[in-house]
């Protein structure tokens, strides 16, 4: 009865460890999604204020960079 007992126990932590690993694992692939449409986000706001920024008339363009020199 006590080894039935045991492996029972051994068996339902096994299978509790394996949930929380799948759950773990999901959470962190779910984090992993998260960051990369963030870090896809940041490119795009990035690349579009970079694109708008260079939409500006050449006069104006040249005004500011002779500030610079």
């Amino acid at each position: 009865m006590t080894l039935l007992f045991r492996q029972r126990r051994h068996e339902m932590a096994d299978s509790l460890f394996r949930t929380s690993q799948s759950a773990l694992d999901r959470i962190l692939q779910g984090n992993m999604i998260v960051k990369s449409k963030m870090k896809n986000s940041e490119t795009f706001a990035a690349v579009h204020g970079f694109l708008l920024s260079n939409d500006r008339p050449r006069q104006e363009y040249g005004r500011r960079t002779s500030a610079h020199t």
